[in-house]
């Protein structure tokens, strides 16, 4: 499911550049932060505390953009860390993934102008992470792929322009993320040894989300 929903976003990236490639645009680049909370997922058993096993993640992302006035087109290049980590009576040692990913991001936003050189826009889009390798120490993980994951996002930002050709761009989104494989993975695994053991128990995905902070340079053509 996560892999077709990635495929229909790049599609749905490439159909748009060409079907605006007769538009004028601006393009240009910067730098992300992005900080992702919770994720993973709870067991529950009655009578007694919760168990959380959370896979959060922080990083900063290389990325360059295309801006056809209503929609901003991003890819991007992702570095960061992913912090599996169990909370709850079992707390234990977490474990640390550093991750590569290309991204694929689709803004739609309305901009509103502000005097000559101010313009700020409301914005709600996409961002699919295509992981291209993952790490945990010295150990290389071979599926992963797994990892990668959509984004759901709304937010904000604003063009100052220092001129009639160079602009920058600040903005700050917060969004909701959907599991990848190995969530999805590992709560199947869950569930297998419970129902195993015979323990009456529930096990439910946590919502992913998260936070990102973006700053680039831009040029009129």
């Amino acid at each position: 499911m996560l892999k077709k929903s990635l495929l229909a976003l790049f599609l749905v990236t490439l159909i748009m550049t060409g079907a605006f490639a007769q538009v004028q645009m601006s393009a240009g680049g910067g730098l992300s932060y992005t900080s992702a909370f919770d994720g993973g997922y709870k067991v529950s058993v009655p009578d007694y505390e919760s168990e959380e096993n959370e896979m959060p993640y922080m990083g900063i992302s290389i990325f360059g953009f295309f801006d056809i006035k209503f929609v901003e087109l991003s890819f991007s290049y992702f570095f960061g860390e992913i912090n599996f980590k169990k909370t709850g009576p079992q707390k234990g040692n977490s474990v640390d993934f550093n991750i590569v990913s290309y991204n694929i991001g689709l803004l739609g936003k309305y901009p509103v102008q502000l005097g000559e050189k101010f313009t700020i826009f409301p914005a709600v889009g996409f961002e699919g992470y295509i992981v291209e390798s993952a790490r945990s120490g010295s150990v290389s993980i071979s599926d992963a792929l797994d990892f990668s994951h959509l984004w759901i996002k709304f937010g904000a930002g604003f063009d100052i322009s220092f001129n009639e050709k160079i602009f920058l761009r600040a903005t700050a989104l917060y969004g909701i993320r959907l599991p990848c494989k190995v969530e999805d993975d590992l709560i199947a695994l869950e569930k297998a040894a419970l129902a195993l053991t015979g323990i009456k128990a529930t096990v439910d995905p946590i919502m992913g989300h998260g936070f990102q902070v973006k700053l680039a340079v831009g040029f009129h053509p």
